[in-house]
């Protein structure tokens, strides 16, 4: 888990460089925002489908249940790589990176968006079973 985090930083120096490196970097975004990115899909799929929203709101207890530990460590490992960062980079550098995250976190939501606009409930469904489940991508390693 701490591992993958700290590869943020490699993920983000060659991003401009290696298209292979997308996925690493969505990755790495995802698992520094994981509570914040669940939660929102959470939120996207209760105002769509209000008669998800209980089990919407029950499948992310859930997940923080088994990941709130891991998500907590691995955003504070996502932070320190920041840091370090700093401490090696210019600061200009370095915000260039937090925005790119911010803007790769707004991506994801918005793909999101897009995909419960085309598949309608069936995204949440997917998505919600794998929060409850722990299947898929969504618990953290």
């Amino acid at each position: 888990m701490l591992a993958r985090a700290t590869m943020l930083g490699l993920a983000m120096a060659v991003s401009g460089h290696v298209s292979a490196s997308e996925a690493l970097i969505y990755a790495a975004v995802y698992e520094c925002n994981s509570k914040s990115i669940n939660l929102e899909m959470v939120q996207i799929c209760s105002t769509q489908f209000p008669k998800l929203a209980t089990r919407a709101a029950d499948a992310y207890r859930m997940w923080l249940t088994r990941n709130s530990t891991k998500a907590a460590a691995t955003e504070n490992a996502c932070e320190q790589e920041l840091r370090a960062k700093a401490t090696s980079d210019s600061k200009l550098e370095v915000d260039a990176v937090r925005k790119q995250m911010n803007d790769l976190k707004k991506e994801i939501r918005s793909n999101f968006q897009v995909r419960v606009q085309v598949e309608g409930a069936s995204a949440c469904d997917e998505s919600l079973r794998q929060l409850e489940t722990g299947s898929g991508a969504m618990d953290l390693k």
